[in-house]
């Protein structure tokens, strides 16, 4: 029975009002859904990127894509190349890398993620109210979702950041969405998949656990449960991804024979836990990385236990509470749609429908293999050992599946409309709330960053004025201090006080020092990152007496920064 819309019962204009007239249109509130979704988008990315314009690894990529003589001697981490971004990369580079370019291709990145998504959302559901407040549901849940984790932090946690996943993981639903369309190993789309994996395992090392560990997942959960349909799917997934992964392993070991040197790093940066201790912080982190890719994480600046109950007042106590409140009641409804799916998947018996609506339904694997996906990115980051707070980006394959996962489950009922419209206001609210929560966010990490910038703006005004060749310091400071001053300035990034990176470099950034006037930046205060806290002694042991030092922050008698000069004239 179609929905009637009740007529006004008392004078004046309300808000059900508002939604009602929307509805009266076709697409109404499916166009108020999306424009509204792909606004917000477009509101955070940019806050984003600019909250990471000073991030040495947003930097660094697009760098090395400068110049070829640049490009031809660097040096990438093998386990995460971003060979899949290497084209934006290259093209950012021919437009001009300057703070404007980043952002741009930050939204770019970030929209087509987006922009994916909906057009998933649009293959699933198929009435323009549902997908509309599915939008304003998504909505909600980016803009809640942090950039970093806390203030000041140097990792991403949201999509708003050109090196980090964001694209790639619409690369990978694409190939497993090949895979099941595939009726043999021999179909183009089969082969097509396996192709499509293939560069992405080049691209990130992220990605082939998650792929051979979720086909394992579901061709043992279909062998168990007797489900034909499913182990077929997941025969051809594990034979994609063990075939892709091999190839990806060889071409590897070619390009470092072909080019020696430019791929560096360990297969595996983490080590496996060894400790309850470590098991337990694990699996608290990991419940709350969930919530944070959710945006339902209101302790997410918490960087000790201890701060976590003041934390979660403060925040509830403030504008951001609406959002919180929806998007924990989004996360739990995605769970309550995993299990539902999972239960009526694997169940032994079905009616003929279920088994039409289910098993049959490439949309309905494909939840299934993000959820088997997910299940293995749970496993992982509970199993090794890593700073757990940060580092709740290796779980956000749970905000794809969740979101299909529930898309499927509003695609099955029959949603009277009075209840879009109460949806439809209590998202709004939500969204109205993630707005607030996102420009607070970037408020807060503009201000903690301020110092900062602000240095690497003095240093750029000396190092130019001084006529200075090389600036030579940590990775972190340099490359933000390259872009402050216009790329004039040519920089050494160092990996400890006096030893150069041997990754994510360029031979062509490591001259002999010798023969050029360069700067050293030392810092007494300290790094918000993994450098070490170096010493005057510690450099003039390496490079010897400088020819004059020019204090940046401080004053002479107690610097907090200052740069080392050498071979240069005042």
């Amino acid at each position: 029975m179609k929905a009637q819309f009740p007529h006004a019962v008392r004078s004046g204009w309300t808000v059900t009002d508002f939604f009602g007239g929307l509805s009266k249109h076709k697409a109404g509130l499916e166009l108020y859904g999306l424009s509204t979704l792909l606004l917000t988008t477009v509101l955070w990315s940019i806050l984003g990127s600019v909250i990471q314009a000073s991030n040495a690894d947003q930097l660094v990529d697009s760098y090395l894509f400068e110049s070829s003589e640049t490009f031809s001697g660097a040096t990438f981490p093998i386990q995460h190349t971003f060979l899949l971004k290497w084209p934006v990369f290259w093209l950012q580079s021919l437009i001009g890398l300057n703070h404007l370019s980043f952002v741009l291709s930050t939204v770019f990145v970030v929209l087509a993620t987006v922009i994916g998504l909906i057009l998933l959302i649009r293959r699933i559901e198929r009435r323009s109210s549902v997908r509309g407040l599915i939008y304003l549901g998504l909505s909600s849940v980016l803009l809640m979702t942090p950039t970093v984790p806390y203030s000041g932090a140097l990792l991403p946690t949201n999509f708003a950041m050109l090196t980090t996943r964001n694209v790639e993981y619409l690369v990978y639903i694409f190939a497993v969405l090949l895979i099941i369309k595939s009726k043999s190993l021999g179909s183009r789309q089969f082969i097509g998949g396996t192709l499509i994996l293939w560069v992405l395992f080049l691209s990130d090392g992220l990605f082939p656990p998650l792929s051979i560990g979720g086909a394992a997942l579901v061709f043992a959960a279909s062998f168990v449960y007797k489900k034909f349909s499913l182990r077929s799917f997941a025969l051809k997934w594990l034979t994609a991804g063990i075939v892709a992964y091999g190839v990806s392993l060889i071409a590897l070991k070619i390009l470092a024979w072909v080019l020696p040197g430019r791929f560096n790093g360990d297969s595996s940066p983490y080590s496996f836990i060894s400790t309850i201790h470590d098991a337990g912080l694990a699996i608290l982190y990991a419940v709350l990385g969930l919530l944070t890719n959710y945006g339902a994480n209101p302790v997410h600046e918490s960087r000790t236990l201890s701060e976590i109950p003041h934390t979660f007042a403060s925040e509830m106590m403030s504008g951001k509470f609406f959002g919180y409140l929806i998007n924990i009641l989004l996360f739990f409804l995605a769970v309550f749609a995993i299990c539902m799916l999972l239960r009526l998947v694997f169940r032994q018996k079905q009616t003929g429908e279920e088994r039409r609506i289910i098993i049959d339904s490439n949309m309905t694997i494909l939840a299934v293999a993000l959820i088997a996906s997910s299940a293995v990115a749970f496993a992982i980051f509970n199993t090794t050992k890593h700073y757990y707070l940060v580092d709740s980006r290796y779980l956000t394959i749970f905000l794809f599946a969740g979101v299909i996962t529930t898309a499927l489950m509003f695609s099955t009922k029959q949603i009277p409309f009075k209840y879009v419209q109460i949806g439809a206001i209590c998202l709004t609210l939500a969204v109205l709330s993630g707005v607030y929560a996102s420009v607070t966010s970037y408020h807060d990490n503009k201000r903690v960053n301020t110092e900062i910038s602000e240095r690497n703006e003095m240093i750029a005004t000396v190092l130019s004025r001084k006529k200075v060749d090389v600036l030579v310091g940590d990775y972190w400071r340099v490359l933000p201090i390259k872009l402050a001053s216009q790329n004039q300035q040519k920089v050494m990034p160092l990996a400890t006080c006096t030893v150069p990176r041997n990754v994510l470099t360029s031979s062509a950034w490591q001259p002999d020092l010798k023969s050029v006037s360069f700067a050293y930046l030392l810092s007494y205060d300290g790094s918000a990152s993994d450098y070490p806290l170096c010493s005057l002694q510690d450099v003039t042991t390496a490079f010897g007496k400088p020819s004059y030092i020019e204090v940046i922050r401080g004053r002479a008698e107690n610097p907090i920064e200052v740069l080392l000069l050498y071979n240069s004239t005042r």
